[in-house]
């Protein structure tokens, strides 16, 4: 049996400051994303922060409301707690489906295995509302005391452990493909677990407030990003290519190869295929209006054939499926690092060409 006090005027105080820092943010996200493309990365993004704010609200209502003086009563008894755990899952899902493409940036993959990604939510919600009406995992009794069940505590570990799934596959990837610009699951896991553990210590829910700093966190990390984006391509434009220099120059990345593609009328058809056929691991690089570069780190000459085939065979099947459309020609080259020359040399090399092409 565990008392109410986890639901005390603190956690309105935290709930609230939640609410007034997720304002905040989507005030600054919608004025330097005016006249921004709005993609999934960013519908990912703000559906984390909504869905952040309601949680705070339903975690600051079981407290406001349950005064009878308030208008409490039996059905409300039930209903907010389920409300509260419904929405704390939810954030858990879309935390899981949004960093899974923050790290591969595959639409594609996040399809591909979006029954798995939503299994645990699905799982833990259907407990919920069942429990809404049978108590079997927490219920609240007449003395405003929370009761909670073995099943409640087993469900609470999945949900820790269904959180925590994006920074295994931030370390999955890191350890395949390398580091990755501009993300990491860090800046939400670390408030995350320290609000998680002083609830657990405290009897005091904060973790919609260790979410609304994580997301906060995130739209840092998220805004750095802007600057590079190429809103027409969704690749990374001109700018990009010197940051990816300076990092070379520091020695933080390392290249052997870049594939250079060009067409006569760049178009979203081109882009699509670029961004589909290749692999993740590359830099994909928008030079000028009908070039793209793909810096690749540890691609072998096989790879860097096989990459090639990819983009040309989706290009012939596009002119098979759109014989009204003018044909989509891809002109493929490489680039390779030469012997004894440094991946920054590399790099310098393959900047300049681009400045001056």
């Amino acid at each position: 049996m565990i008392t109410i006090a986890e639901r005390s005027l603190p956690t309105v105080y935290a709930d609230g400051l939640s609410l007034l820092l997720l304002l905040g943010l989507f005030a600054l996200s919608f004025k330097s994303r005016t006249n921004r493309k709005r993609d999934l990365e960013t519908v990912l993004f703000c559906l984390l922060g909504a869905a952040v704010a309601l949680n705070a609200v339903f975690s600051g209502l079981f407290y406001i409301l349950r005064d009878q003086s308030l208008g409490w009563s039996p059905f409300l008894s039930r209903l907010l707690p389920t409300l509260d755990e419904l929405s704390a899952t939810f954030v858990l899902a879309v935390w899981v489906f949004y960093a899974e493409y923050r790290i591969y940036g595959s639409r594609q993959r996040l399809l591909r295995f979006r029954y798995i990604l939503a299994l645990p939510a699905v799982v833990v919600a259907a407990f919920t509302i069942i429990n809404l009406f049978t108590g079997w995992m927490f219920a609240v009794d007449e003395n405003m005391l929370l009761h909670y069940t073995p099943l409640y505590f087993i469900l609470e570990a999945v949900e820790y452990l269904y959180g925590l799934m994006p920074l295994v596959d931030e370390l999955l990837y890191t350890r395949r493909f390398g580091k990755l610009h501009f993300f990491s699951v860090i800046p939400v896991v670390v408030p995350v677990t320290v609000a998680s553990l002083f609830t657990i210590v405290s009897g005091y829910s904060l973790s919609p407030l260790g979410f609304s700093i994580g997301v906060l966190l995130l739209f840092l990390s998220y805004a750095s990003k802007w600057r590079f984006d190429d809103h027409e391509s969704g690749l990374y434009n001109r700018h990009f290519l010197k940051f990816i220099l300076e990092l070379a120059l520091a020695g933080k990345i390392e290249y052997k190869n870049v594939i250079i593609f060009q067409t006569d009328h760049a178009s979203k058809a081109f882009f699509d295929i670029l961004k589909t056929e290749l692999p993740r691991e590359g830099e994909l690089i928008r030079t000028d209006k009908n070039t793209v570069m793909l810096f690749s780190g540890n691609s072998t000459p096989a790879a860097l054939s096989v990459f090639s085939s990819l983009v040309q065979d989706a290009a012939d099947e596009y002119n098979d499926n759109h014989p009204d459309e003018n044909a989509l020609d891809i002109i493929v080259s490489t680039r390779r690092r030469r012997k004894n020359e440094s991946s920054a040399e590399f790099v310098k090399r393959m900047y300049r060409a681009a400045a001056f092409a």
